[in-house]
């Protein structure tokens, strides 16, 4: 949802009161359909925090955050993650910096507002998921943390919002399931992996038979990787290892396809596809 300047409706009270109700009814349809929402508000601080207040259902991301340390904090306390991204990089974003240190690693969402707010050193240029990794440099600079804490903490926090558990261990990717398998096959995870394998752990048994190449496989730029797969039927997990070196700073996407089914050929929700998990991860 995005709020129009405060300044530019403040003469027309209609207008204002407008964007109101219509915030209000998206409010209520993400508590109905019980989603996060991701909300932009420019110049309209107070409004935006007194209606979320008012709605009770405080489950979402503050995007592309542009106001004060202690604004932030309120927002925080009413169950909101902070959303971070390129600004925190210019040497003029004093009140971003100062969010950063004042509200903590926990409580920020990694954001790129791509294809906007390149950070340094591409600042106005084309941005994408691939320059997170400056963002993840900068806060960890300013909280003074490893870059490793910063991803993990954040992998973390992501996955309160989507059906997996994600692990970043020392030589692979672990992606676990956390509801039923209706919730479990996503296609397109993305990962900048280094040498990891890939193993993806699902709450639900799986037919052994449609987990193969043809169903599950890594792609890249340059095309698809040659790699193993197999499944783990004592711990319903699929390993995929790459049989050839991964290229150096090359992003590989996982296709889980509807192709995978549980024991009993159990058919995939198709209308649950749709939430797929479409992240580039942070490991330079």
């Amino acid at each position: 949802m995005i709020i129009l300047k405060e300044k530019l409706v403040k003469k027309n009270e209609v207008v204002r009161q407008r964007q109101k109700y219509w915030f209000l009814e998206q409010l209520k349809l993400a508590k109905e359909l019980d989603k996060p929402y991701v909300i932009h508000s420019r110049d309209a601080a107070e409004d935006t925090y007194n209606i979320l207040k008012e709605s009770g259902y405080n489950k979402g991301v503050i995007h592309c955050y542009s106001y004060s340390p202690e604004m932030a904090e309120r927002f925080v306390k009413l169950g909101f993650y902070i959303g971070i991204g390129g600004v925190v990089t210019f040497k003029n974003a004093k009140k971003t910096k100062e969010t950063v240190k004042k509200i903590g690693l926990k409580h920020i969402v990694l954001e790129t507002d791509s294809p906007y707010l390149s950070p340094v050193p591409f600042r106005g240029s084309r941005n994408d998921s691939g320059n997170i990794k400056y963002v993840v440099r900068e806060i960890a600079g300013l909280l003074e943390v490893e870059e490793e804490e910063v991803i993990e903490l954040h992998l973390t926090m992501l996955c309160n919002y989507t059906d997996w558990r994600i692990r970043l261990m020392s030589n692979y990717v672990e992606i676990e399931s956390t509801s039923g398998l209706d919730m479990a096959v996503r296609q397109s995870l993305k990962f900048k992996t280094g040498n990891f394998v890939w193993r993806v752990r699902f709450n639900t048994p799986l037919d052994p038979r449609t987990v193969n190449s043809n169903t599950m496989y890594v792609t890249s730029a340059s095309g698809m990787l040659k790699v193993n797969i197999s499944y783990d039927s004592s711990r319903n997990e699929v390993q995929i290892e790459p049989l050839e070196p991964y290229a150096k700073d090359e992003v590989y996407s996982l296709h889980i396809t509807k192709k995978v089914a549980s024991k009993g050929q159990k058919k995939i929700k198709k209308k649950k596809l749709k939430y797929s998990l479409n992240y580039k991860s942070l490991l330079v």
